[in-house]
């Protein structure tokens, strides 16, 4: 067995980026000063270093108060920590992310960079979509912001999920299909009855305003770059070239709820607005086919 020495710590504990600030070894059981790669300054005993033990603080083994945790996470591009206490590196903390988007995460998946916010805003702006790991609670306030009540355990995205309607149907869903927008198949039955009734007009209509509300989301960044908030009695998502024209002109849905078509206007400046256009056929046809070029990454030849 080699004899503990000064010079066999200090050239273990520097093989591995350490510094060893203890200016003596007593035995392999004493503990002694060490200084990780990342400065910080940690006292492990010598046997427990041998085996392993590394720095505290990089390893989130230490624990943090909930002041560190709250600096550290605001920090961090304008993130904001909700939650009022801390208790462990395991437990979910509640969090909003800089476009008001609010999810949980444990401040060990934090420390190390995965599962940040997920949102559509975030994830376009970053252009880089991250998998989002959803809890119980979460879970049950997506359902719940659509009318629809949780029955049963949250278990993965790709488990069923027991859910009340609004119009009293009990269903199973997948929680992954829930999150992507399906709802009752029941309900859809009916809808879809319902919508064979309707007149051309009315079918036209309804289809521009579904397909608008779905790029307004998915465009989000682009149409609302200052993230006004949209309300009944707030900023109104409006079409420019109006649907009741688009209808007349028999322009296709697709067109009029194009990203070039969309704006917010205020409440009352969209009444006052109601059914007319802010600008011609000609120039919604302009900016549509520039957009798409422009997606496309499409060059003029001529």
């Amino acid at each position: 067995m080699k004899k503990l020495t000064y010079e066999r710590v200090k050239n273990d504990a520097d093989k591995i980026g350490y510094e060893l600030l203890s200016e003596k070894i007593e035995n392999a059981h004493a503990k002694i000063k060490m200084k990780c790669d990342k400065g910080h300054v940690y006292n492990p005993t010598w046997n427990n270093f041998k085996k392993g033990s590394r720095c505290p603080y990089c390893s989130g083994v230490i624990k943090h108060t909930y002041k560190a945790v709250k600096n550290n996470i605001e920090k961090d591009r304008e993130y904001k920590l909700l939650s009022r206490k801390y208790t462990g590196v395991n437990d979910k903390l509640k969090l909003q992310c800089p476009n008001g988007n609010i999810w949980y995460v444990s401040y060990k998946y934090w420390k190390g960079g995965v599962r940040r916010c997920n949102c559509l805003e975030c994830c376009d702006l970053k252009n880089n979509w991250r998998s989002h790991i959803y809890i119980h609670e979460e879970v049950n306030n997506i359902v719940e912001g659509r009318g629809f009540k949780l029955k049963s355990k949250y278990r993965g995205t790709s488990k069923k999920i027991n859910i009340d309607c609004p119009n009293g149907h009990n269903i199973n869903v997948l929680f992954g299909n829930f999150a992507k927008g399906h709802g009752c198949k029941y309900c859809a039955d009916d809808n879809l009855r319902r919508y064979d009734k309707l007149s051309l007009w009315e079918r036209y209509s309804k289809t521009c305003r579904h397909t608008s509300s779905k790029i307004y989301r998915k465009n989000k960044y682009l149409i609302n770059p200052n993230g006004l908030k949209t309300s009944r009695h707030e900023f109104h998502i409006d079409h420019i070239y109006s649907i009741c024209d688009g209808y007349k002109n028999k322009i296709p849905p697709y067109i009029i709820s194009s990203v070039p078509n969309l704006q917010l206007l205020w409440c009352s400046e969209n009444t006052l607005k109601h059914t007319k256009s802010w600008m011609t056929k000609e120039e919604l046809f302009d900016k549509y086919f520039n957009y798409f070029e422009e997606q496309n990454d499409i060059k003029d030849t001529l």
